[in-house]
């Protein structure tokens, strides 16, 4: 018996140690996913507009007062031989130095692609973006027309309205404009909001890109045991011989898979599609781009695949919706606030955690042997700890508290909103929905102190 009790008293503390870490870490994931996706969402909003597309030559570029835009990442990859005490950049069984070891293939270099169709895309970004930008008429603004689901269109009256579509295939409608690429492609764009919303942000690569970080992408090589052969430029593989006299190469270009995104960003826009191998081509240092003739590498089946050029216009926000952008953008440090405080109560708790069950085995070590006098000890610096812990707790949360009540208007007008798309309206409705019930939590608490403390007054 005397060993039964304390057991289960350790077993509980364990337990409940344990599971107040994950939920507080899952707590604070679930929180920092939806506030990163909140942050793009802005940050996109405070991408300054597009108001002039051109194609420019290779070899002349982008002129002064442009943007060049880039077109996606290649990443590079070796074999490396990982065995004995050195590592070498030859297969295990190549010649001396060989190396009797774990093949393993490396990113050794990732190189931006520069050129699409054989030409630098050049964007001339001005005026005011969607934060700033007036709803209503206004002195210094011209209107550019409507858009069905934002309304009218305000822009600055001294710049050209801001293109809301650049593709290689036209509209259905409304009037555009053409231009023609260094292959003879032809490409159009219009300024017309009824057609979409303003070009802001630009990505290539195989695959729509992921939500979060638009510079991965989803994949289209639907399955593979290992990425596929590195040829060079006439087409026939690198090689390295080994002892045998058999030649490997040990060279490789790194793909995503097909369905590595754990969620797609579907608020980009397709422009246009290229096969990899020329687009490769379009980028060689021949050709004034990034790739050496001495580390040109692509896959094997490049001719094949298709890279993507994407554009992700401004994300919608409803004309009718109750909340404009502007209210939006001011609670971001209400945001982040909630995000740091959320950190700090899961490193807090991951300590608390700890503590309680190394101060739980040493109490429980103390209350099986034979000497009684130590039993207390430990409760005594676990109690302590707690306090210290429920201190910083009480702290952080009560931080939390008085950011979130100076912006509950906003919370409680966009936990079930539908103002813009599946992916931002889920992020939005979460953190406010999550943000409402630590508030109500805290009204709670407080009322319910209050009532204690009146009982016992009277």
């Amino acid at each position: 018996m005397k060993r039964i009790v304390p057991l289960i008293f350790l077993v509980i503390t364990i337990v409940f140690s344990i599971v107040s870490i994950v939920l507080s870490i899952v707590a604070y994931a679930k929180w920092k996913k939806n506030a990163d996706e909140y942050s793009s969402v802005l940050n996109n909003w405070r991408t300054t507009p597009i108001v002039n597309v051109s194609w420019e030559s290779t070899t002349t570029g982008c002129p002064t007062g442009t943007e060049r835009v880039g077109m996606g990442v290649i990443d590079y990859q070796q074999v490396f031989c990982e065995g004995d005490t050195n590592t070498t950049n030859y297969y295990c069984d190549a010649p001396v130095p060989a190396r009797e070891g774990t093949e393993v293939f490396n990113t050794i270099s990732e190189i931006g692609l520069m050129y699409w169709e054989n030409s630098a895309l050049c964007i001339t970004r001005g005026g005011t973006n969607a934060v700033d930008r007036p709803l209503k008429q206004k002195s210094g603004f011209k209107s550019c027309g409507t858009n069905p689901q934002t309304g009218n269109f305000f822009f600055n009256e001294n710049l050209p309205c801001p293109v809301t579509w650049f593709k290689s295939t036209p509209p259905s409608s409304g009037s555009y404009q053409t231009i023609t690429a260094g292959t003879g492609e032809r490409w159009y764009y219009s300024r017309d909001p009824a057609i979409g919303r303003p070009y802001l942000q630009f990505t290539g690569g195989e695959g729509l890109p992921c939500t979060g970080s638009y510079s991965k992408n989803d994949g289209v090589r639907a399955s593979f045991s290992d990425y596929p052969a590195g040829l060079n430029l006439t087409g026939a593989a690198f090689t390295v011989s080994n002892a045998n006299g058999d030649q490997k190469n040990p060279f490789r270009t790194s793909h995503p898979q097909s369905g590595s995104c754990a969620r797609t960003d579907n608020r980009f826009i397709a422009m246009d599609e290229s096969a990899e191998e020329h687009l490769y081509n379009y980028n060689l240092k021949t050709n004034n781009g990034p790739i050496l003739l001495s580390q040109y590498v692509y896959a094997s089946d490049s001719l094949s695949v298709n890279w993507t050029a994407w554009n992700r216009p401004e994300i919608l926000w409803k004309e009718d919706c109750d909340v404009t952008r502007e209210q939006v953008n001011n609670v971001e440090h209400v945001i982040d606030t909630v995000t740091a405080t959320t950190l700090a109560v899961m490193i807090i708790t991951l300590f608390a955690g700890i503590f309680d069950i190394c101060f739980g085995v040493w109490g429980f070590k103390n209350a099986v042997d034979t000497d009684p006098e130590n039993d207390a000890i430990p409760s005594y610096y676990q109690n302590f700890g707690n306090c210290c812990c429920t201190l910083g707790l009480i702290i952080t949360t009560s931080v939390s508290f008085a950011f979130i009540a100076k912006a509950k208007g906003f919370f409680r007008a966009m936990q079930d909103a539908d103002c813009s798309d599946n992916i931002t309206n889920g992020a939005v409705r979460t953190l406010s929905k999550t943000a409402l019930e630590i508030f109500e939590i805290w009204v709670a608490k407080m009322v319910s102190q209050s009532q204690e403390e009146w009982i016992e007054n009277t």
